[in-house]
């Protein structure tokens, strides 16, 4: 069986979109070389959920930025994490 996250995602940002989206972070693109991560918002209180989330598990060098679009009528709310170079305290 082929593993998805091996084919898809690069190998520098591969555990950190794992992570996200085993607990219910819906990514939508990711760049290892950039550090970065784009997921979708959803309600509130999910930024502080994914803070937690990551901050729970080591991470400690990010921002999280929230942007929304309107497109034809309806808001487009999108996240993205941008990791330091430091990215995980051990």
């Amino acid at each position: 069986m082929i593993d998805w996250y091996e084919q898809y995602i690069e190998p520098e940002i591969r555990s950190i979109v794992h992570l996200l989206r085993d607990n219910g972070v819906n990514t939508e693109s990711s760049c290892g070389h950039e550090m970065t991560v784009q997921c979708q918002v959803i309600t509130d209180g999910f930024v502080q959920h994914v803070d937690n989330l990551l901050f729970n598990n080591g991470y400690r060098h990010y921002t999280i930025t929230i942007e929304i679009d309107r497109c034809n009528g309806h808001l487009y709310p999108t996240m993205d994490i941008t990791f330091k170079k430091e990215v995980k305290d051990d």
